[in-house]
């Protein structure tokens, strides 16, 4: 990616609050200091400002889905991928794949990721959220695997 989002400098302000900002729009100083101050005068109640790689703002808290013990959908319509965590029993692997597809095992693989057994969790938090066309379904995998997804 070339342009003004070809470097970044991710910010993180307090715990929820990530903001990722070209280099080439603002001096790092007063004008960066300005850009927090606004964001911090207009956000009250909100738990935080993701911009994407194409510049799409997204305001506000990533939805927590419940404790999913096997395959679901999580949302059935547009929206992002913040993240995901999966619980293992402690001795079996589990395998997580996310598809872009609001019902089933379909479309196109947003994210896969395995966790050792003994590892008992494990997964990630995007820096930038992964767009999901039409929705959100979770396959899981292994013995006793259960999951979490964080989306918008």
């Amino acid at each position: 990616m070339r342009g003004i989002w070809g470097k970044i400098i991710p910010i993180l302000i307090a715990t929820t609050l990530l903001i990722a900002v070209p280099t080439s729009s603002i001096s790092l100083d007063s004008e960066l200091r300005d850009l927090l101050q606004d964001i911090d005068d207009n956000t009250d109640g909100i738990e935080g400002l993701l911009i994407t790689l194409d510049g799409k703002i997204l305001i506000g808290e990533l939805t927590t889905s419940d404790l999913q013990t096997g395959d679901a959908a999580v949302k059935a319509s547009a929206g992002w991928l913040g993240g995901f965590l999966i619980i293992t029993d402690g001795t079996n692997d589990g395998t997580l794949i996310l598809y872009d597809d609001p019902d089933s095992a379909d479309g196109t693989v947003l994210a896969k990721w395995v966790v050792a057994g003994g590892d008992n969790c494990g997964g990630v938090m995007f820096p930038f959220p992964v767009e999901a066309t039409t929705g959100i379904y979770g396959d899981i995998s292994g013995i006793g695997a259960n999951w979490i997804a964080y989306y918008q």
